[in-house]
């Protein structure tokens, strides 16, 4: 029994110094990274800092973007849909409609004040682009089993918009949820270091020690 708590101790008299370096050569790393800690936790508040004043900044731009949308794209439908050299806007319009399943600005009434209800229509009511099957001369008929009549492009604009002001809404708080764990991890971390190191972390050690 004696003869085992001796080998015991001599194992101890071996290893013990190599703790010590390694408590030691902890220290020193400590101290190293200490700096770089604060650096990134200045980063990772500044980061932060950006995602909730762009989250504001989105609100707030989202009403003026939504009043804007409702000025203009009403003028744009009344004053250019099939206008010459407005080619680009007739096409940007329909489509448009055709991928928001929209009709008008507000809805397929506004068409009757365009210039192109005017000038144009062949008999349409509404141009073809407002129609669930989009085929030549389909805008003659405005039953809604035909056109979309539920709410205008403006509104379905808008929900799309806040949608997807919503998903990066989400997106920035859960990146910010995992930067505030990777910063509480690296507090734990460097708070384990502060302990000191040796006998009176490892009372085993002690045990074995005094054996």
């Amino acid at each position: 029994m004696g003869s085992d708590h001796l080998g015991m101790k001599e194992k101890y008299n071996l290893i013990g110094p190599h703790l010590y370096i390694r408590g030691e050569e902890l220290e020193e790393y400590k101290h190293k990274n200490q700096f770089s800690s604060s650096l990134y936790f200045i980063l990772l508040l500044c980061i932060f800092l950006l995602e909730i004043i762009a989250g504001i900044l989105a609100c707030v731009y989202y009403q003026q973007l939504n009043n804007e949308l409702k000025e203009n794209l009403r003028t744009t439908i009344i004053k250019k849909y099939r206008k010459a050299g407005e080619e680009s806007v007739t096409n940007a319009v329909d489509k448009l409609q055709q991928e928001f399943k929209c009709c008008g600005s507000h809805n397929y009434t506004d068409w009757r004040e365009s210039y192109w209800f005017g000038v144009e229509t062949e008999g349409r009511k509404v141009p073809d682009s407002c129609c669930k099957t989009m085929t030549h001369a389909c805008g003659k008929r405005d039953h809604p089993s035909n056109i979309y009549k539920e709410g205008g492009c403006i509104t379905k604009l808008g929900n799309f918009i806040q949608e997807h002001l919503i998903i990066i809404g989400a997106v920035g708080l859960s990146i910010a949820f995992v930067q505030v764990c990777n910063q509480q991890g690296l507090n734990y971390a460097f708070s384990e270091f502060d302990r000191p190191v040796g006998k009176a972390t490892l009372p085993w050690l002690l045990v074995i020690g005094r054996l």
